[in-house]
């Protein structure tokens, strides 16, 4: 037997070697870029490998494939580890699709790069016969088999494919994670035994991703086939370092030693972590957390808007509308899938106030912008409008107006803080809406009402956005029936004294709508009265300050409100 024949030989057995034994591929022909060391070494599996790989293999041998939910600390190589086993399922074995799903579209790019570097690296005699090697796919052809990647910002990512193999990273990081999992889940397969499918969802924690939290809590209790698994920090066997000859441990490090099994070698190693990020402590908790219950900790100086007992109770009115509709000049038309949710329909003889939070943009990653519209009498929400669509749209315009219009000339309240808030105010105005409403200035004794319209987000006029809708909510003096909105509420955060805004990962477009909504409601309801007729108009102020950008008076108007005589608060 010559030589030439050997060598095919020998590389047939390696092939087969392979194919059976993951583990060998690792460690002998998977290359990867290490954390440790500079060089292109091959994949030999860490502590938390090796235990993320042992309970993948005995859920195989007991249930015949493979579902797993890891929760994790930063770079402890569980990422790396599905992206190898993945690799080894489609580049040698037969007729598999296998999926990666990240949370936005950079992060497919460099994970996916993982991928290719295993192909690249593999000797020729091993390395199986590609196409399409592009940004987001290879196809083995001699295998059947390909490797797909996409990400959370495309909703029907990987629908139109049976999926073999499904690794979603960093799902607690989806702003979208139930229109990911609609799309995804039902592709996958259910196939079991020596070729098993296999589902791994894995993430570290980061406060507002309600899905991956439930999810993985479920698979605590044992209510679905998945099986989870946390990984802390100091699992991983290079996050600790030499203790200095004068270290002295504080009281909260001995703690820690006596709560988990962590050395004086890792604690070094976490209180220098906590001096790299001294301003910003809550996201080394976070992202390197000793267990599951604290990677979930809201941030330091974080408080929640709505507390839960406030959330119960609003949680009672939510429902399913009465129908969906699209609004136009003979009425709102019911149709399926319209953009407005419907819970009453006007009223005749009611007042309503709707606020409008326009977003920058139309396609599905963008914000969403919202209307939301509440009964002036009772403030309870009666619609909501939510789409993505052009904002500067002779669509989207007539949307906002004609829906406004139907609800009895609702008195509108845009932001106006962006552009397009101020280019929607300006469209209105255009069209004569004969009700929008107008700024206040809340220390002003006789309660003028300015001549500005729409809302204007500063930080004291915010406050006192917030302030009201949490009053409000707190007596029980309002109901909301769109579970958008709850979720929003939710996850709706003060941070520090005067900052306020969705946790990462949420959106805050319907409460934004809902809370001025809220404010252009209860300022008529107030009932401020004007000013008798036989006094004197006060003059405007000369400018006592020449370098001041206005006069704060300049615009405000002795009355409480234009004559818009049909237009008086409803009274109850």
């Amino acid at each position: 037997m010559d030589l030439q024949t050997l060598d095919a030989l020998r590389w047939s057995r390696e092939k087969q070697q392979c194919e059976r034994d993951f583990l060998y591929l690792a460690s002998t022909y998977l290359r990867i870029k290490a954390k440790d060391v500079i060089g292109f070494p091959t994949l030999k599996l860490n502590k938390v490998q090796q235990f993320l790989w042992q309970k993948m293999k005995e859920q195989w041998e007991r249930t015949g494939y493979i579902r797993q939910v890891w929760g994790k600390s930063r770079q402890v190589g569980a990422s790396t580890l599905m992206r190898a086993f993945n690799f080894q399922q489609t580049a040698f074995s037969n007729n598999r699709n296998a999926l990666l799903v990240t949370h936005d579209e950079p992060s497919s790019y460099e994970m996916f790069d993982i991928d290719r570097t295993f192909y690249d690296a593999l000797p020729p005699q091993l390395r199986p016969r590609a196409r399409n090697i592009a940004k987001s796919r290879i196809v083995f052809d001699g295998r059947n088999s390909k490797i797909l990647v996409g990400h959370a910002l495309n909703m029907n990512v990987a629908a139109s494919q049976m999926n073999h193999i499904a690794h979603i990273t960093e799902a607690a990081r989806y702003r979208n994670a139930f229109d990911v999992q609609a799309s995804l889940f039902p592709s996958i397969s259910e196939a079991r035994g020596e070729d098993p499918s296999i589902v791994v969802v894995e993430s570290t924690s980061v406060y507002g991703g309600t899905w991956f939290k439930e999810f993985a809590e479920a698979a605590m209790r044992g209510e679905t086939e998945y099986e989870f698994h946390f990984i802390p920090w100091y699992w991983h066997h290079s996050y600790q370092r030499a203790v200095p000859v004068d270290f002295a441990l504080t009281a909260e490090e001995r703690d820690w030693i006596n709560r988990y099994p962590i050395s004086t070698e890792n604690v070094v190693f976490y209180r220098e972590l906590k001096a790299k990020f001294r301003s910003r402590p809550a996201l080394v908790r976070q992202e390197y957390p000793f267990d599951w219950e604290s990677s979930w900790q809201m941030p330091e100086g974080t408080l929640r808007v709505f507390d839960d007992d406030v959330l119960e109770a609003l949680s009672r009115g939510v429902r399913q509308c009465i129908y969906r509709a699209v609004p136009s000049s003979t009425g709102l038309q019911r149709t399926l899938g319209g953009f407005v949710e419907v819970w009453q329909e006007p009223q005749p003889d009611c007042f309503y106030d709707m606020g409008v939070d326009v977003a920058g943009g139309a396609t599905a990653d963008a914000d969403w912008s919202v209307a939301s519209i509440v009964r002036r009498d009772t403030l309870e929400q009666v619609a909501q409008m939510r789409l993505h669509m052009n904002p500067a749209s002779t669509d989207f315009i007539d949307l906002v107006y004609w829906l406004g219009m139907n609800y009895n000339a609702a008195q509108i309240n845009p932001d106006i803080t962006g552009g397009w808030g101020n280019a929607l105010q300006t469209e209105l105005q255009m069209r004569s809406y004969p009700a929008i409403w107008q700024w206040r200035r809340r220390d002003d004794a006789k309660g003028r009402v300015s001549s500005r319209m729409g809302f204007l987000f500063t930080r004291r006029d915010k406050a006192i956005l917030v302030h009201n809708a949490v009053a409000l909510a707190s007596r029980g003096d309002v109901m909301i029936h769109s579970e958008v909105l709850l979720d929003e509420m939710r996850a709706y955060l003060n941070i520090g004294l005067d900052e306020w805004g969705a946790a990462h990962g949420s959106k805050d477009d319907a409460v934004t709508a809902w809370m001025l909504a809220l404010l252009s409601a209860r300022d008529e309801r107030i009932d401020i009265q004007g000013q008798p007729t036989d006094e004197k108009p006060t003059p405007t102020r000369a400018q006592s300050k020449p370098w001041a950008v206005q006069d704060v008076d300049a615009d405000l108007v002795t009355t409480s409100r234009p004559s818009f005589g049909w237009l008086q608060p409803w009274r109850g």
